[in-house]
């Protein structure tokens, strides 16, 4: 190899070069700026992670509820009767109804 083929071979390395380092500069800014954004991403799934046990426990605490209320309507459905049952009952499906609102914003 003459020493023009060497220059010539030499300077397209160079340029390789060149072009490689351009590209991976561009290609670090976006991953900078995603990069940046991950502290803010992981607070979201923390702050996520801890409002779906929140509600996790809220709607537990609420079935629970429920299954006594259900079993209330049914002691008053065999002991009472008359105005008092419907009164019973009304008060039962009315807490209910807010357990089933707690359940919806849980």
């Amino acid at each position: 190899m003459d020493d023009e083929e060497l220059v010539t071979n030499l300077d397209r390395v160079a340029k390789n070069i060149d072009t490689a380092l351009k590209r991976l500069r561009e290609s670090t800014e976006p991953m900078n700026a995603s990069a940046a954004q991950l502290p803010l991403a992981k607070q979201y799934l923390a702050d996520l992670k801890r409002m779906t046990e929140e509600g996790a426990h809220v709607v537990m605490d609420v079935t629970e509820a429920l299954q006594e209320a259900q079993g209330r309507m049914s002691e008053a459905l065999a002991n009472i009767s008359g105005e008092r049952l419907t009164q019973a009952l009304h008060d039962i499906f009315m807490e209910n109804e807010t357990r089933f609102i707690q359940i919806y914003t849980a």
